[in-house]
């Protein structure tokens, strides 16, 4: 951890691209004497591209809003001077006219992301490190063979899984927590199990 943010700290450029929004239903569990139907989000999903690695992740705006606050928390607003504001909280449902709102709100959000590479005290703390699923010390060092093994054109297979990346997001595998022989990250193969309507 501490390595990372002294990776992050000599080499602080990063970029996050939003690469889309997607609509997601949940069902939700009827309780008796309740009648509410499926609730439904939008999953933002970023290109992260940092050191020449690039890796996918998915975030609901209740993940931004829960970074935001602990970033308040943590720092004074004179340590957070350059860190754009997290869009505003609206509740919307999903209908021709809201399109504009979400895509109003994925630029916001690649703004609020992208403001704080030059924020030492952010990049510092770890917390955008695990907002932006930011690889530890091995996976780190494992993506830079995986990347120069690629750029010499011999590319080493996984261990014997099928897949190294996501085949839906494109994100790197970690075995300790995605499904290496199906091809999906966990949360991905989460979002294939939700109903829509």
């Amino acid at each position: 951890s501490r390595h990372v943010a002294a990776v992050m700290s000599r080499h602080p450029e990063f970029h996050v691209k939003v690469l889309e929004a997607q609509r997601k239903v949940q069902p939700n569990k009827f309780l008796p004497g309740l009648s509410c139907g499926p609730s439904e989000y939008t999953i933002y999903i970023f290109l992260v591209s940092y050191d020449s690695m690039e890796w996918c992740i998915h975030l609901r705006f209740s993940d931004f809003v829960e970074f935001d606050s602990l970033l308040h928390k943590t720092f004074s607003a004179e340590e957070l001077q350059g860190v754009e504001p997290l869009p505003d909280k609206t509740f919307f449902s999903f209908s021709g006219t809201n399109s504009a709102l979400v895509e109003r709100r994925k630029q916001q959000l690649e703004i609020y992301l992208n403001s704080m590479s030059n924020n030492q005290h952010v990049l510092q703390s770890g917390l955008l490190k695990s907002l932006l699923d930011f690889p530890d010390e091995e996976n780190m060092s494992a993506k830079v063979e995986k990347l120069q093994a690629e750029d010499r054109g011999n590319v080493r297979s996984s261990g014997g899984s099928a897949y190294s990346t996501c085949v839906d997001c494109g994100s790197a595998l970690r075995a300790d927590r995605d499904d290496l022989d199906a091809g999906r990250c966990s949360l991905c193969a989460r979002h294939s199990l939700t109903i829509s309507l």
